[in-house]
């Protein structure tokens, strides 16, 4: 299903009146769109209201939200709509459906996004994140938890909860490295490590001279599904040698990713580059851009050629790009994984937000939420153990490369 609504630019919107203590003088009109059929009717406002909103990223457009439900959502859309004289100012996309047999409300897009956001003209979103808090309240005989995760350090959504009516749990859950961009990708180049500096360029000669035509390409809307199925192959490769499925294995998230970027591409924040080695694509990378902020989404390369260092030489391509338009951040988003830190990521938390208003469902909710949060903490920590350049298993490997290395010489040796 295709949005038409018309690529909005940021317009100014008048704040909100105020009381001297700082609280809206206007109260705000919240009403819920519960209907797959309303979802869709929503585009229009929706966009509108994105590409003002200055905490939104992609993962809270329309394009990225809608074919995700059709494609994973399960229970009820629970679309909060906050509006102020007839005029839509604030939007949280959330769903409602039973998990344990709990009833739970959740943002829209997880897993699978790497952040989740409210929707809220400029000095609004205050207003709104209260006006909806209170709504949820005086419907709490309709759930039992709300469980709100992936939410930036200093959004809106991650800050205290400003009532005494529901009981708020708000805790780290994840580390997001993210990289700030000078203006100039020599800039930037001089930064890193001078191993990582010195061997982009290598890199790339050796692929020219080993396989002649190799091309760093950022996609267009007629290459988006070639590339998207080539990231889908690469992606489950690198998992199944860790004896674990991967994100695109499942049916639904490869469905899902290809309505969303030809979506994210017609709003013009999808960044989607390839590495094409003699006409075959040997390296991808999903990015995705909104405002100064690019954000890498996901990635992988043919592990057949692992010694050229694809990831490296692509990576390298899709921040240099990002300069070159002009972007401030490049954001690794959640998770460890030590390459993140060799392009200098600096650690941003994201938060998880839970609440429950007490009763007894709802403080088992809270309970099983909470314990969720620390085994997802603790998966987290352990994954720049398990892999990454300074991992154990690459560390084993690499010794019992030497190992061969230090039989062939020893094999090769004259006697005597």
């Amino acid at each position: 299903m295709h949005c038409t609504a018309p690529i909005q630019t940021n317009q100014p919107a008048a704040s909100p009146a105020r009381h001297s203590d700082g609280g809206p003088l206007t109260r705000l009109e919240v009403s819920e769109v519960t209907t797959p059929a309303g979802l869709s009717e929503l585009c229009a406002e929706w966009s509108a209201l994105l590409a003002s909103s200055p905490e939104a990223t992609p993962f809270q457009a329309w394009e990225w939200i809608e074919p995700w439900w059709r494609h994973l959502g399960r229970g009820h859309p629970l679309v909060l709509l906050a509006h102020e004289g007839g005029r839509l100012v604030g939007l949280l996309p959330l769903y409602r459906a039973r998990r344990f047999g709990l009833r739970r409300i959740a943002c829209m897009g997880e897993p699978g996004s790497d952040y989740h956001a409210l929707l809220a003209l400029p000095g609004w979103e205050a207003a709104c994140r209260e006006a909806f808090w209170h709504h949820l309240y005086s419907r709490r005989t309709h759930w039992d938890v709300v469980d709100l995760q992936q939410l930036p350090e200093g959004s809106t959504l991650a800050q205290p909860v400003g009532n005494g009516w529901l009981r708020p749990r708000l805790s780290l859950i994840r580390l997001c490295p993210v990289v700030e961009l000078p203006d100039s990708w020599e800039r930037f180049k001089a930064r890193l490590g001078k191993n990582l500096r010195g061997s982009l360029g290598r890199r790339l000669r050796q692929l020219q001279r080993a396989f002649g035509q190799v091309a760093l390409e950022t996609v267009g809307p007629d290459a988006i599904e070639a590339t998207l199925e080539a990231l889908f192959q690469q992606n489950s490769q690198r998992w199944q040698r860790r004896g674990r499925r991967g994100f695109f294995d499942h049916p639904a998230n490869r469905a899902w990713q290809k309505e969303a970027a030809p979506g994210l591409q017609r709003r013009g924040m999808l960044r989607l580059h390839r590495l094409v080695v003699d006409g075959r694509i040997c390296a991808t990378s999903y990015c995705v851009r909104h405002g100064a902020r690019v954000i890498y989404y996901n990635g992988g390369f043919d592990l057949a050629l692992a010694r050229y260092s694809l990831g490296n030489v692509l990576m390298a391509y899709a921040i240099e790009q990002a300069i070159r338009e002009g972007a401030s951040v490049f954001d690794f988003a959640r998770g460890q994984e030590s390459y993140k830190y060799e392009w200098g990521g600096q650690d941003r938390r994201s938060y998880r937000l839970i609440l429950s208003h007490g009763t007894v469902r709802s403080w088992l909710a809270l309970g099983l939420a909470e314990a969720e949060t620390h085994i997802e903490r603790a998966a987290s920590n352990l994954v720049p153990l398990l892999w990454g350049r300074q991992s154990i298993f690459h560390r084993l490997h690499r010794h019992r490369h030497l190992q061969r290395w230090f039989h062939r010489r020893c094999e090769a040796a004259p006697e005597g």
